[in-house]
């Protein structure tokens, strides 16, 4: 896992590999954002992860995922908010 001080490096890194589509957790499946269409669990892996580390005053960083689909072989960015509480 790459540490990224900032989020728009690990975007751009994201983006310089080829992860260039939008992906939201939404209940257990995912939304690709650019298609309005719901992706299953079966239908895609993680196959990256990058934690991006806030100043330290925020307790809460993010970790960014990139996804593959298994139809297509679409690739994008799944980021997710965590807290240390």
């Amino acid at each position: 896992m790459i540490n990224y001080s900032n989020y728009y490096e690990a975007v751009t890194g994201l983006h310089e590999r080829g992860f260039s589509e939008d992906f939201v957790l939404f209940g257990n499946n995912l939304l690709w954002v650019q298609e309005k269409t719901f992706v299953t669990p079966e239908d895609f892996s993680i196959i990256e992860c990058h934690r991006v580390d806030f100043p330290k005053d925020n307790m809460e960083d993010l970790v960014m995922f990139g996804i593959m689909t298994f139809c297509g072989n679409i690739k994008g960015i799944l980021m997710n908010h965590y807290s240390y509480s």
